[in-house]
């Protein structure tokens, strides 16, 4: 021991002296091979992992049979020519008109609204 009361690897205020190669207190020291990866290796091995499972999801999903396809019969040419003849006079805003108006767009052979019983006499008069 010294004078001073300190060991050789010592510095002032009891620090280890620079180049010491003494453990700090309270950590054990490292073993080689104590950690085998690192947070890129973890990175790749995750996304790899996520790939692949993402994959498989896509090809189960494609392999399944879609569900209500072979259940609605296909149009024909005569469904569709049947359908654009009931809508040829089709007005979308037929419900909206007020009761008294006439149609537009009244399906062809429809007779013309009667007019209100109170307009007949006001028109002879005139």
């Amino acid at each position: 021991m010294t004078t001073s009361g300190r060991s050789g690897g010592e510095g002032r205020g009891g620090r280890p002296a620079a180049g010491a190669s003494a453990p700090a207190r309270g950590r054990a020291p490292r073993r080689a091979g104590a950690q085998g990866g690192s947070f890129a290796m973890g990175m790749l091995v995750g996304l790899l992992a996520g790939l692949a499972l993402a994959l498989g999801v896509a090809l189960y999903i494609a392999k399944v049979p879609i569900p209500f396809v072979d259940k609605v019969p296909a149009r024909t040419p005569e469904h569709d020519r049947a359908e654009a003849e009931r809508n040829k006079g089709w007005n979308p805003n037929a419900p909206l008109a007020p009761l008294g108006a006439a149609r537009v767009g009244a399906a062809p052979g429809a007779a013309a609204p009667a007019p209100p019983a109170d307009a007949a006499p006001a028109a002879a008069a005139a």
